[in-house]
């Protein structure tokens, strides 16, 4: 799993049979599926890597010369679970790579990139903080991770989530789908997340009742950077565009109608959304 040591600030991503649309490994994710994903974040200087075990065979993602693909054995699995595997296949990354110094964990499909990660949550990463998305709700309003939650609090024998930060009405769901920050950061987090799915691997449910978990109730929510996860669809305008990038440096604090975000998730949420990111990422750089 080596990522070329010229490049120490990476954004890495994963894709894994049984994560996709269907389990049986019949889908295979072609380079359009990944394009908005690749393009922004090289348009905007990232590095983008990827690790796949073997579900891609498009030879336009396989052999991109702008990021690096990394192929690992899909019979090697810690966990049966892809959702949970990719905490492992993360860790197992930055234990590989010492060279590294700060890493962004990404979803691929639904993530979108406007600005450099790595430069726009410059202040939180010198401050050693771990930058996370917030979802857009809190926990008792969002059935889903409410739904995982509860499974995770019917095995007691592996983690005892009845914990009080899940039931405050000002407290939201962290989204695993993009965070990061300082290597050494990353392997605390890691390391305290892979040490509870090992017994929990039989259990659909629990990667992100348990990545919550970690961050809220063992590295606690002083040492986290929170950011809103994705725009409202009534937010993407010229305006918000100009307010943006006045405000390129600041960091979101949780709870604040002020979405500063160097990226967009869920973009596949609001029709023509991705069309006009693409624009106006275009015109930004040329």
């Amino acid at each position: 799993m080596n990522v070329p040591s010229k490049h120490t600030e990476i954004v890495a991503t994963i894709m894994l049979i049984g994560e996709l649309e269907k389990e049986d490994g019949s889908f295979r994710p072609t380079y359009e599926y990944a394009a908005p994903f690749i393009e922004s974040a090289l348009l905007t200087g990232c590095h983008p890597v990827l690790i796949h075990d073997g579900c891609i065979d498009d030879e336009r993602i396989l052999h991109h010369p702008g990021m690096t693909v990394i192929s690992v054995d899909p019979s090697k699995r810690t966990s049966p679970n892809p959702f949970m595997e990719r905490y492992f296949l993360y860790l197992e990354l930055l234990k590989q790579n010492e060279h590294l110094s700060t890493i962004f964990f990404s979803d691929v499909r639904d993530v979108f990139f406007y600005h450099n990660p790595h430069r726009f949550f410059k202040h939180a990463i010198e401050h050693d903080k771990i930058i996370v998305q917030e979802e857009w709700s809190p926990f008792t309003e969002n059935k889903e991770y409410m739904k995982r939650l509860n499974v995770a609090n019917r095995r007691p024998d592996i983690l005892d989530l009845n914990i009080a930060i899940y039931r405050k009405e000002n407290a939201w769901p962290l989204c695993a789908g993009f965070f990061g920050g300082r290597r050494n950061k990353m392997i605390e987090l890691l390391n305290e997340i892979c040490r509870r799915f090992i017994p929990a691997c039989d259990c659909q449910e629990f990667d992100m009742a348990i990545f919550n978990y970690v961050l809220y109730e063992i590295l606690t929510p002083e040492k986290l950077a929170i950011f809103k996860c994705g725009i409202k669809a009534d937010q993407l305008t010229d305006e918000f565009y100009r307010y943006e990038r006045k405000h390129y440096t600041m960091v979101l604090v949780s709870n604040n109608n002020e979405y500063v975000t160097p990226l967009m998730h869920h973009y596949e949420t609001v029709v023509g959304l991705l069309e006009n990111l693409r624009k106006k990422l275009t015109l930004q750089h040329n």
